[in-house]
């Protein structure tokens, strides 16, 4: 269930130290919640602040449908019945809902044409979160209207803090070779959002080979999938087993050749909040739940609100407990991208995971012989920010991530290079250790430094502006003295 993924990205361990996302106010748009009703709201979520606006031509926020339901769950639930006790990632969040739902056919068919309504409702309405798990059709890695509304919104609005998903249309090239490029969908092409692809959940009662999971879907994208997939993935229990990308999460680069997606949170087999509406059936492809007010699905678009509600936390945290007032979506962004860890062996980020899977407890620094400092600052062009860091000699790895909010535009408007010093010589944000080249593509890099010494030298170099100055966030973890 969510409880088990929560686990598997950090949260628990937050959870534990007492932070659940309360003071946050996370926007979900999706289909609905529930019976749309706000005295009668499903036991698994009557607990969190939820206010609901709907799109729908009747106005009614009900859910027919059951997706948003259950990705409500996955944000701000919780319970305890016949699969046990469990939690959405930020149990102490506010939801702002936004309706969509036009038919079972068409469960999101009721968004507005234009994406930026959507994201700025959310933000008068006090959010500074906002999550969706649908993608449009267009695909290829396409920078569509979509992301150029999302890039100039999140531009306008620096504290708005976007989630998207990336897809379901991961696929092969053939059965002896690996995953193709380009499979994402908007408007996870956007460079200002944080876009999330799905991993394997680790839940073995309800796990089964992927193989169950694309014949169910034959004829429509899984027709195309089971044919390249190689059988070792075939047969791979799709929440069992080690850590690894699910074969459905599209992978990137977009088309001009930026990381995508960004982060990577379990997205199969998620048990969450089963839409009580007579309507609603759901499908039995990921199995059934012993619980009535549960129900089991999948997908990249279950990842996006267990990933919403970590920054829920990690924002909480940095007003909290840090003492940043207004924490930016840069912010957010550094910090999240930096503690995650990398799956299959990977050194650097890649189209296939991005920064790798979220883990929330690495991101904020939880362990005791670690800790988290943030840096938001601005630079003009030629300009550089010099900082040194005492490290303790015996306290292991150190990470560095840089994330600005790129201006809109048809490419990457500010180059900003992340450079460090230490024990491991002169590493450079996103590139392996050696490599003398700098990162012209992505607005956000990270250094991960094995051998710190006693002091790191970090240093942002503004290498292109074409926007003016521009503002980024440094988030740096480890051994700090």
């Amino acid at each position: 269930m969510a409880g088990v993924a929560i686990e598997r990205i950090g949260v628990t361990a937050l959870h534990d130290a007492g932070f659940f996302g309360e003071g946050q106010l996370v926007a979900l748009c999706d289909t609905g919640l529930d019976l749309g009703d706000s005295a009668n709201l499903h036991p698994t979520l009557s607990h969190a602040p939820i206010e609901a606006v709907s799109y729908r031509p009747s106005r009614r926020w009900d859910d027919p449908h059951g997706h948003g339901t259950h990705l409500a769950g996955c944000l701000v639930g919780r319970g305890d019945g016949p699969e046990g006790p469990w939690s959405g990632s930020a149990p102490g969040a506010g939801l702002y809902l936004q309706s969509t739902y036009r038919s079972h056919s068409q469960p999101f068919g009721n968004r507005p044409p234009r994406i930026e309504g959507l994201l700025r409702t959310a933000w008068a309405a006090g959010a500074r979160i906002h999550a969706h798990g649908w993608a449009e059709r267009s695909g290829g890695g396409v920078y569509s209207m979509a992301a150029r509304e999302i890039d100039r919104v999140a531009a306008e609005l620096p504290e708005l803090l976007i989630v998207v998903a990336v897809g379901n249309e991961g696929r092969y090239a053939g059965p002896g070779d690996g995953p193709a490029p380009g499979t994402l969908r908007s408007p996870s092409t956007a460079r200002n959002a944080l876009c999330v692809g799905a991993g394997k959940n680790h839940r073995p009662e309800h796990s089964r080979p992927f193989r169950e999971f694309f014949e169910a879907r034959q004829g429509g994208s899984g027709h195309a999938v089971i044919h390249t997939l190689p059988p070792p993935l075939l047969d791979d229990g799709w929440s069992l087993g080690p850590d690894a990308v699910a074969p459905f999460s599209g992978r990137g680069p977009t088309q001009d050749g930026r990381i995508k997606p960004d982060l990577i949170a379990p997205g199969t087999a998620l048990l969450a909040s089963r839409s009580r509406h007579p309507s609603c059936i759901f499908p039995t492809e990921w199995g059934a739940s012993s619980d009535p007010h549960l129900a089991l699905l999948g997908g990249t678009s279950g990842a996006v609100p267990l990933v919403a509600g970590a920054a829920a936390i990690a924002r909480q945290v940095l007003i909290d407990e840090m003492g940043v007032s207004a924490p930016s979506s840069a912010l957010l962004r550094a910090v999240l991208l930096n503690g995650a860890d990398l799956l299959h062996g990977a050194r650097v980020p890649n189209w296939n995971q991005g920064w790798g899977r979220l883990n929330l407890a690495g991101s904020l620094a939880r362990a005791p012989d670690r800790s988290l400092r943030v840096f938001e600052e601005e630079l003009r062009e030629g300009d550089r920010f010099r900082i040194d860091l005492p490290m303790r000699d015996d306290g292991g790895p150190a990470r560095i991530t840089l994330a600005w909010t790129d201006p809109p535009g048809e490419r990457l408007m500010s180059d900003l290079d992340l450079e460090v010093r230490g024990d491991d010589g002169v590493l450079r944000g996103n590139q392996p250790a050696g490599d003398a080249e700098f990162d012209r593509r992505n607005p956000q890099e990270r250094v991960i430094v094995d051998r710190p010494g006693r002091e790191l030298e970090v240093v942002v170099r503004a290498h292109r502006l074409d926007a003016g100055p521009q503002r980024f966030a440094l988030a740096v973890a480890g051994p700090l003295a």
